[in-house]
């Protein structure tokens, strides 16, 4: 877009000016063709790739690692089926086909979960103007297996300290994830923190302290 300075007589663009109209709008017609330029190598990213560089710059900032996992999964989810296919050329009914494959061995919170981390990548995908539907709209959650009720996610207090004992006797060197459930018992540490502990922090598991990477310092008793 030009406008011609009276004062000047010239004619101007939010970049320059220019003696004659003609120069303006053969510098704004170049301008337009280096954009298109750049949106045509955008269009040929894949899905997968795309989803990558969404999360990589958007959501795995201040998260924890489980959640950072489950970002991955999903990416590996979508590498296995979609392969390298790309993201302008999925359509709303392979993406169904996608949820129905996937929703066949999983509860409906981790379809839903999964749908909405590529809804998110969608929106940010629109706003770029590569794509210009949601193709994650209206989709059908298929789920094969029921979800849980939050009673059959926890143990019976008989079962969680026979567990705690079971933990504590059989953990050793050679069986880390025993050591894991029974410092997770113990001190109420959520599974990524232990899961993120180096192996010297057996260390200060004698000295009855464990910093827990970038959360909070958490003492514990152990049980004789």
């Amino acid at each position: 877009m030009s406008f011609r300075d009276d004062d000047s007589n010239s004619f101007k663009t939010k970049s320059g000016s220019f003696k004659t109209k003609s120069q303006a709008s053969e510098w704004a017609r170049k301008l337009e063709l280096e954009k298109s330029k750049s949106n045509l190598s955008k269009k040929d990213i894949s899905f997968y790739d795309y989803y990558s560089n969404w999360y990589d710059t958007f959501r795995i900032t201040n998260v924890s690692i489980g959640t950072i996992n489950r970002y991955e999964n999903t990416g590996n989810l979508i590498a296995d089926f979609f392969k390298d296919e790309r993201l302008i050329d999925v359509t709303k009914i392979e993406y169904q086909k996608f949820i129905n494959e996937y929703g066949k061995d999983h509860a409906k919170a981790t379809v839903t979960r999964v749908n909405s981390y590529i809804k998110a990548m969608c929106m940010e995908a629109i706003d770029e103007q590569l794509i210009y539907k949601d193709f994650t709209r209206n989709i059908n959650l298929v789920a094969g297996k029921p979800t849980r009720s939050s009673q059959a996610k926890y143990l019976e207090s008989d079962d969680f300290e026979a567990l705690i004992e079971y933990a504590k006797t059989h953990s050793s060197l050679s069986n880390v994830s025993l050591f894991e459930i029974y410092f997770v018992c113990e001190s109420g540490a959520r599974y990524e923190e232990s899961a993120a502990l180096p192996p010297l922090h057996g260390i200060a598991l004698i000295l009855k302290m464990i910093q827990l990477p970038l959360i909070r310092l958490t003492r514990f008793k152990l049980r004789n």
